[in-house]
């Protein structure tokens, strides 16, 4: 997956959920000019590191703080959550390690939901 300058969006999708859920800031991209200006959140480059220390990022999501999730993060996932596009199966047609991801981040929501 890292290997790619611009992933399949569903593989880019899959890593800005697990991006918000370890609280990883995007880097911001601002476009336009004056009134026109925009700003885009970019974790590519971010999922791309973590990527790279592949390691790291598995020991991260193994022994994440399920039980002590900050609320904007949990905010913040629902966007992802009800998107269409985040499901496992579907996610998995672009990665199956994209896929994991997906279920990872599922998995800690649902537990979150009961938990507390």
């Amino acid at each position: 997956m890292k290997t790619y300058n611009q992933p399949p969006i569903l593989i880019k999708l899959a890593l800005e959920a697990a991006c918000v859920m370890l609280g990883v800031t995007p880097k911001v991209i601002e476009t336009g000019e004056g009134k026109n200006m925009k700003k885009e959140y970019d974790y590519w480059s971010k999922a791309k590191k973590l990527l790279n220390e592949h390691k790291k990022f598995l020991d991260s999501l193994v022994k994440y703080p399920k039980d002590d999730i900050p609320d904007d993060r949990l905010v913040k996932i629902k966007e992802y959550l009800e998107n269409p596009k985040f499901r496992p199966e579907i996610i998995r047609n672009a990665s199956e390690a994209a896929e994991g991801i997906c279920k990872w981040v599922i998995a800690i929501c649902k537990y979150n939901e009961v938990a507390v």
